[in-house]
């Protein structure tokens, strides 16, 4: 396994780094862009829930989902491109926002005293050397400094981890052979899915929980695309396009320690990710049809640890009607304390456009065997959704749900569900 890893880094750098004896017309330029939404909604959860956990959850709430994309390309004279893609957390729903830390530092500070002799002991690696000071003794200071919040230094955070402040970045180099990716991005799965088409909040990466509160005990798939591997270093390539169809590969060296950036022992953690995906997309009389499968294979220490998911999509669009569906089915068996997802997840919906308007009507449903023998852990999530084009890039959209938890332990503090009602704006710069 290791000679083919290593035949494969040799032959994927071969494939990029040959062709660039060229230069660049121009150097790379960065340019701004992202995304800012931002929601008012008001959910109401189920009262044995609230009851069991002894919670009182707010009835309304504000929240926000904003990136800033750094992107810059350059196209080479022999015709290759090279692009560069940052995405910066830009607050509201993001995973940048460490637990608050606290350090102190003690300072020792001379003051009058009763001119008794004070020893003053400094400490090297390998010495300790202690000088007399007469006149004076010393008062001890307590400073604490607190670190809190999504963008605190990351050299002052012990307990929480280190911020998570910039999302993905890569580099993509476009040839007449293919597009090669390297950096923290998806893997060729998921940038390849097909999903159902909703026009609001979305069915998957489980924004539902934001608003209906998930019991702790409860085990789900937020996405029906393959997400195990994250945002860690990858590989990735992607075929052109032949007769709408396309292929695709990614292997990402070291999955669990994505955010260690340091070499890992294979022996004692879990080993590399693969993916390697189909994609169509094409037009068939007067619908527009796009599909795709994938499978994902993660390799362990342990062979009955192995994780493997295999996804699909499908997707038919006629005049101002989209239908489309999507399906994820795992397998991952319990490794350490973490929980199993083994089970299957899908979404089916339908939108119909009518600018400036759209509305969707769309399902997601998640099924994983949990942590507790019998039962799997069931999560359901109904989604009506309408949007508003108020201008260029700035779309109003309201979203109303109903989302099911139903743990396979059956108890009042592990179960519930409510309806949410959820408006804001979606705006794309």
């Amino acid at each position: 396994m290791k000679k083919i890893n290593l035949l494969a880094v040799t032959a994927l750098s071969a494939g990029i780094c040959l062709p660039l004896g060229a230069h660049a017309a121009n150097p790379v330029k960065l340019e701004l862009g992202g995304f800012s939404n931002w929601y008012l909604g008001g959910a109401a959860q189920d009262d044995s829930f609230e009851n069991a956990t002894g919670a009182d959850y707010n009835n309304v709430d504000v929240q926000g989902d904003n990136e800033v994309h750094f992107t810059g390309s350059t196209k080479l004279d022999n015709g290759i491109e090279i692009a560069v893609t940052i995405e910066l957390e830009g607050g509201g729903r993001t995973d940048s926002s460490p637990a608050s830390t606290a350090t102190t530092t003690a300072v020792a500070v001379p003051v009058a005293g009763n001119r008794n002799d004070v020893n003053v002991v400094s400490n090297s690696a390998t010495t300790a050397t202690t000088t007399t000071r007469r006149g004076v003794t010393t008062t001890t200071y307590a400073t604490t400094t607190t670190s809190t919040g999504e963008f605190a230094s990351a050299s002052s955070i012990t307990a929480g981890g280190a911020a998570d402040v910039i999302d993905q970045s890569y580099v993509t180099v476009t040839t007449g052979f293919g597009q090669f990716i390297i950096g923290t991005n998806d893997n060729v799965g998921a940038l390849m899915h097909v999903s159902a088409p909703d026009v609001g909040l979305g069915l998957q990466d489980g924004d539902y929980a934001y608003w209906i509160v998930q019991p702790g005990n409860v085990v789900d798939f937020v996405t029906t695309y393959t997400d195990r591997d994250g945002s860690a270093e990858k590989l990735i390539y992607i075929t052109p396009s032949f007769a709408g169809f396309s292929a695709g590969v990614s292997w990402t060296p070291d999955v669990v320690n994505e955010d260690a950036h340091l070499m890992s022992d294979m022996d004692s953690t879990d080993g590399p990710g693969y993916a390697v995906s189909l994609g169509y997309s094409n037009t068939l009389g007067e619908v527009d049809v796009s599909a795709s499968l994938a499978y994902y294979w993660q390799s362990s220490n342990a062979p009955t640890d192995d994780v493997s998911d295999l996804t699909g999509g499908l997707s038919l669009a006629y005049k101002n009607f989209t239908v489309g569906g999507s399906v994820r089915i795992g397998s991952e068996k319990t490794r350490g304390n973490e929980a199993n997802l083994d089970g299957i997840a899908y979404d089916v919906a339908v939108a119909y456009a009518f600018e400036p308007y759209a509305v969707s009507l769309g399902y997601y449903r998640s099924e994983a065997e949990g942590t507790a023998a019998g039962d799997d852990d069931e999560v359901s999530l109904i989604q009506l959704s309408g949007s508003y084009a108020f201008g260029p890039g700035i779309d109003l959209v309201t979203s109303i749900m109903h989302v099911n938890y139903d743990d396979e332990r059956n108890a009042n503090a592990d179960n519930n569900e409510g309806w949410g009602v959820v408006t804001g704006m979606k705006m794309a710069f």
